[in-house]
Parts: structure tokens; sequence; C-alpha cells
């Protein structure tokens, strides 16, 4: 009967957090381009408590750049630093917390072997023109990398 209550309870209090839209991610700190005691780099960090504080979920997506085509040998360069990482690493099993999120940006694509390896360890693949979709909807126009660089170009010259 007690079980049966607590679940009631729950279901009562995830309504009250859902109806209120507390499920929410708000960002506590950025990092950008950190090193840390590997004195490795990272090249964004955010942490980032998910739901109501009281929960105290807090989780970090480390970002790393690949501007080429990603290849399985950069999943396992990723992983390594990772591991290597203090902050970032399960002490317990030797791999990566799970309450790290990592994320590879990619620049143009990503083989098939690479793919399955970031599945398999839980790196999440963004795409380059992912991102583009981002800033076009951000901006009201529609941006891509090429028309960025172009003017950056005028820019500096």
């Amino acid at each position: 009967m007690r079980g049966e209550a607590f679940e009631k309870f729950l279901e009562y209090t995830y309504n009250l957090i859902d109806k209120a839209g507390e499920w929410k991610l708000k960002v506590v700190d950025v990092k950008r381009r950190w090193i840390g005691s590997s004195r490795k780099e990272f090249d964004r960090i955010y942490e980032v408590i998910i739901g109501p504080p009281e929960l105290n979920i807090n989780v970090k997506l480390v970002f790393e750049a690949k501007s080429g085509v990603l290849q399985s040998s950069d999943i396992d360069d990723f992983i390594e630093k990772l591991v290597a990482e203090y902050t970032f690493k399960d002490h317990q099993t030797g791999g990566i917390r799970k309450d790290v999120i990592p994320i590879i940006v990619v620049g143009k694509t990503a083989d098939k072997k690479a793919l399955e390896k970031a599945r398999k360890h839980g790196i999440k693949i963004v795409f380059r023109t992912q991102l583009e979709d981002v800033a076009s909807r951000l901006l009201g126009e529609r941006i891509t990398f090429a028309k960025y660089m172009k003017t950056m170009k005028k820019t500096i010259s």
C-alpha cells in the first residue's frame, strides 16, 4: 500500500512540475577553451541544471569541434581526452562520468565506423548544417559557414 501511495505522490508531484514548466535547462556556467588538470583543452563546457533546482540534476555538456571528416580515431581521441580529465572521469569504472554528455560538432561528415563508435560510447554528433539551421533561425536569415567566411574575409580586408 505504501508503494502505491508513493507512486501516486510522485505522479502528483511530476504533474505539478510539468504544469509549472520546470523541466527546463538552466545554464549555470560556461567555460570556453577550458584547460583542465590534464592540460588538455576543451572547446566549450556548459554546466547545466535540469528541472527544479531542489532535485539537483546537474550535467556537463562537453563540446569538441572536428572541422573535417570525423573518423573512428577522432572518437578514440575524444574519449581518451575526457577520461584523462579528473573532472570527467568515472573513477570506479575508468570511463566517462554519467553526468557528462560528450558532443562532437563535425564540419563536414563522419564515416560509418565513427558514428557507430560514438553511439556505443554515448557521444552525441552534431553536424555543421544543424548549427547553420540554429544560427539561421536566431538571425532570421539563412546563414551558412561559407557565407560566414565570406563576410569575415570582407571584414578583415
